[in-house]
């Protein structure tokens, strides 16, 4: 992605929390935030 996108996305020091994120949809968001630097919690 470039900067822009990056910049626009960035989660850092934000927390978010998934419910049906063992599988799935769920999961792949979960990973999204966690790479833009957010702390996730799964709840199934």
């Amino acid at each position: 992605m470039s900067g822009f996108w990056n910049q626009a996305f960035d989660l850092t020091g934000r927390c978010a929390v998934i419910t049906g994120g063992a599988a799935g949809i769920g999961l792949a968001c979960a990973h999204l935030l966690v790479e833009r630097g957010a702390r996730v919690a799964l709840l199934d």
